[in-house]
């Protein structure tokens, strides 16, 4: 299945969270000077966001606009290519 990205806010990522927490999901997380980096693993896809067909890894990231801001998008992907490689990234980027 063909990978899905969007622009997020804050708050989407939160919401998010919330609900791979609240069902149980394996979330690891990468801290970042503005803003925190997530792969949550959706094995069963139990979360689903806005509609979107659900998939077995989410990724919450970020791109650097300036100093003081980032511009946050959500990934996600059934390939777990993709999930290794943007962990990847962030290991090799902190």
């Amino acid at each position: 299945m063909k990978d899905y990205k969007r622009a997020i806010n804050i708050n989407t990522t939160e919401a998010i969270l919330s609900k791979a927490y609240e069902i149980d999901l394996e979330v690891e997380t990468v801290e970042g000077g503005l803003n925190d980096t997530y792969l949550i693993h959706n094995p069963n896809r139990r979360l689903t966001v806005n509609g979107v067909k659900p998939r077995a890894y989410i990724l919450l990231g970020y791109t650097y606009r300036n100093t003081q801001s980032n511009d946050l998008y959500l990934l996600m992907s059934d390939k777990e290519s993709t999930a290794t490689d943007f962990y990847k990234q962030l290991e090799f980027s902190n």
